[in-house]
């Protein structure tokens, strides 16, 4: 390959994957670890991406303390408009001593997007009538739920972990991510995975699931009603 055609191909990749978001700059903590309050206004969607630990804490005031090293307090970014609030950095964080948001809500949640390296916990149940949930590019998140209904969308290399209860549930994977939901106990489950993804879950009267490229789909629970559907080296087993 010419020098030139060199050159070209390799502006054609870096702009590229710019586009598509895989080349970001990063920040590491520096600095002693100090603390932060901020008041909030009550919200009933959260946008979280960019590398910060998150803590969501029920409770009668809408807040949010950052404990971090001092240097990433000026990345901190946030915005609260039409009931959602989007937490994120100007740079992806890594390494800290600390990175911690502990976020204190009051309203139930609807909608929950995580990305990013963004580690989501919750001290308690996430309680909600009907929940949105959506997580991708690397987050973990360990979270408990109580709901009627429930989405779970899971892409790009996340790795969910979810317990409590729901009556439906609804799960999404792709691309290489795991969720481990054995612990969330449901009535009536729809599952579908693809491309190297996992998903193992509860349920105890109807699962429809369907596999495909390699995913695979394993169950607990005795389901009265099962219909399930595998291709291209997908499974679905019960544990």
């Amino acid at each position: 390959m010419s020098s030139i055609l060199k050159l070209v191909f390799s502006l054609f990749v870096s702009l590229t994957l710019t586009q598509c978001g895989y080349i970001t700059n990063s920040v590491n903590g520096k600095g002693e670890v100090i603390q932060q309050e901020m008041q909030l206004d009550a919200f009933n969607s959260l946008h979280l991406k960019n590398g910060w630990e998150v803590e969501l804490i029920p409770a009668n005031e809408n807040r949010m303390l950052i404990s971090a090293n001092k240097n990433l307090m000026e990345e901190l970014v946030f915005s609260l408009e039409d009931n959602e609030l989007v937490i994120e950095a100007n740079n992806n964080i890594r390494k800290a001593n600390k990175k911690l948001i502990q976020l204190f809500y009051t309203e139930n949640l609807s909608q929950l997007s995580v990305s990013s390296g963004i580690y989501l916990h919750s001290a308690s149940a996430i309680e909600s009538e009907k929940l949105q949930t959506s997580f991708s590019s690397g987050c973990k998140a360990e979270i408990v739920i109580d709901t009627k209904e429930l989405s779970v969308s899971s892409s790009s290399g996340a790795n969910v972990i979810l317990s409590g209860k729901s009556n439906s549930i609804s799960y999404s994977a792709s691309s290489g991510t795991g969720v481990n939901a054995v612990d969330l106990i449901a009535e009536n489950v729809n599952a579908s995975a693809s491309s190297g993804a996992s998903i193992k879950l509860t349920a105890n009267e109807s699962l429809n699931a369907s596999s495909s490229s390699g995913a695979s789909i394993k169950y607990n629970g005795k389901p009265k009603s099962i219909d399930k559907s595998t291709s291209s080296g997908g499974s679905v087993k019960q544990l």
